[in-house]
């Protein structure tokens, strides 16, 4: 075993996008119009602040850069939405457990939720907007359903670029996941002998490795930002390193959102402490990920490199006895939250697909309701055709958010799935942000400073200006560790009003810095100017 020194807690954040059109109209789905609609209606709600960044227009008077427009940031929670292309895009604070993922999730589809009816109400019904909670359009597109998690840079290197039986394994772990995290999907635009499949993303995947996320998008993730980038320290002054997850669907059944979470946090803990087993790695990971998701049996399987075959299931268990022996060590202390409880819940998961209990299954993973709902049309019906337009229809109503039409919306209100959170507790982390990761420090400056005091909000910082008499101060905070300004750490700095005489103690004390060049005198104006299409591209100057 190669462990790494250093350990991190793995906080978790998560970037949705929801697939949003109106019906009824000459022009096609409008998805930027009904996206623009939805976020307008989601701001006033909450009282967001939004990033000027993100708000420049081009000279037709569109946005600048399509895919991160009108970025708003919650100061209930410290959550965050936007559009991007023609999506909104829903951000979860980070989070440190599986748990308060599922709470915070569920929080921010029950406030979409409400801003879809109140802005359906003032649009004609031929009119409506429609949002669905999925991963395509059932036309060959599709769109992502991300989670990134907090790791240090030397395990993030290791994994994506000096240890490649690290990548093999990882990938393995987040392939074999998809009988846990798929919503199912209708037919496959790759295979027209596909009727039903457990993933949506698994035919999108088309290579091993790349940070892209539009275009040949890969099973691991190599994409290295500045949310948590090269310059971020944890507490004990270990650089840090965030990792994107982008090959999990979108999930709604509340068992599926925690599985996606708390197994991986599982994984990448592992990881940290070489506990790699290079015997779980595939010999054809892409080719096992088509015969998985091809086949809601559960009987396809794949090879190892070792020269076993196994079912998705099969090589899932040995992720879990791994894990288990991990876990029972001690090696997930301070950085896995309730790492028992993850293992209780995903082994019991794996007892029941490896059984093909699926009335049990019902209850707690999408893919196997919407099969069972699907199933049960086709046999009233004497569907024999897959490729009906009925259950392709079927298929995204699942996933609607409004609680009139969608599917999983009508089961949950019959109290017929498996919760792992309360209405409690989803409720408080809608209206309160979690208390151990920086987003209760963003929350809470945008809660109690000035809003004409603060010039851009970001994951990583935040900026903003102090009039002097003959000047205007601009002042930069970092928070480029999740781990920054926790309810803890802040020690009650942060519980009222900050008015502009404070501002620069307050900042002063959280580790907040002039920015120098930005400094204007009085009769000056600061002009910002873009390089490109961009407008994160480009530089600030006075004029």
């Amino acid at each position: 075993m190669n462990g790494h020194r250093h350990r991190t807690p793995k906080i978790c954040g998560a970037d949705i996008e929801l697939g949003n059109f109106i019906v009824g109209s000459e022009q096609g789905g409008r998805g930027a119009e009904a996206a623009s609609a939805l976020l307008a209606a989601l701001h006033d709600q909450v009282g967001a602040v939004s990033d000027w960044r993100s708000a420049a227009t081009g000279a037709d008077g569109g946005p600048r850069n399509r895919r991160d427009w009108r970025r708003s940031h919650f100061p209930s929670n410290g959550a965050c939405a936007y559009i991007d292309l023609e999506h909104l895009e829903l951000c979860l604070p980070e989070v440190g457990s599986a748990w308060d993922h599922v709470a915070a999730w569920h929080g921010m589809l029950g406030q979409v939720q409400r801003a879809l009816v109140a802005v359906n109400a003032a649009r004609a019904p031929e009119d409506r907007i429609r949002v669905t909670v999925n991963n395509g359009d059932g036309l060959g597109n599709s769109w992502g359903s991300h989670l990134d998690f907090l790791v240090t840079r030397e395990v993030f290197d290791d994994a994506v670029h000096r240890r490649p039986h690290y990548l093999g394994w990882l990938a393995a772990f987040q392939i074999s996941a998809l009988v846990y995290t798929g919503q199912g999907r209708v037919g496959s635009h790759l295979d027209p002998t596909v009727g039903y499949q457990i993933g949506q993303r698994a035919d999108f995947l088309e290579t091993m490795i790349a940070p892209q996320t539009t275009f040949r998008r890969p099973v691991v993730n190599t994409r290295d930002e500045a949310l948590s980038g090269r310059s971020a320290l944890g507490p004990d002054g270990v650089p840090l390193a965030r990792l994107h997850v982008i090959c999990f669907d979108s999930a709604l059944a509340q068992v599926s959102c925690l599985l996606r979470v708390g197994p991986m946090q599982l994984a990448l803990a592992m990881l940290e402490a070489g506990a790699v087993n290079p015997e779980r790695c595939l010999d054809d990971p892409l080719g096992a990920l088509r015969r998985w998701s091809h086949d809601p049996t559960l009987a396809a399987k794949a090879t190892t490199i070792g020269g076993a075959s196994l079912s998705a299931v099969d090589l899932q268990r040995r992720f879990f006895e791994d894990a288990t022996r991990f876990v029972e060590a001690g090696g997930a202390e301070g950085q896995v939250p309730h790492a028992e409880r993850i293992l209780a819940i995903w082994g019991e998961t794996l007892d029941l697909l490896a059984r093909r209990d699926w009335p049990a299954l019902a209850s707690r993973l999408d893919w196997v309701l919407k099969l069972t709902l699907l199933e049960r049309t086709r046999r009233r019906a004497g569907l024999d055709d897959w490729s009906s337009p009925v259950l392709k229809h079927l298929d995204h109503l699942y996933g609607e958010l409004d609680p009139e039409t969608g599917l999983f919306w009508a089961i949950a209100g019959q109290g017929g799935l498996d919760r792992v959170v309360t209405e409690r507790e989803i409720e408080h982390l809608t209206s309160e942000p979690p208390a151990d990761t920086r987003a209760y420090g963003r929350a809470m400056l945008l809660r109690h400073v000035p809003v004409d005091t603060i010039d851009s909000v970001d994951w990583d910082s935040l900026r903003f200006h102090l009039r002097r008499r003959h000047r205007v101060e601009r002042w930069k905070l970092d928070l480029g560790s999740p781990l920054d300004l926790t309810r803890d750490s802040l020690g009650g700095r942060l519980t009222g009003p900050i008015d502009g005489d404070r501002l620069e103690a307050l900042l002063l004390s959280l580790g907040g810095e002039p920015d120098p060049w930005r400094v204007s005198s009085a009769g000056t104006v600061a002009v910002r100017v873009t390089t490109g299409d961009d407008p994160y591209d480009g530089y600030t100057t006075t004029i």
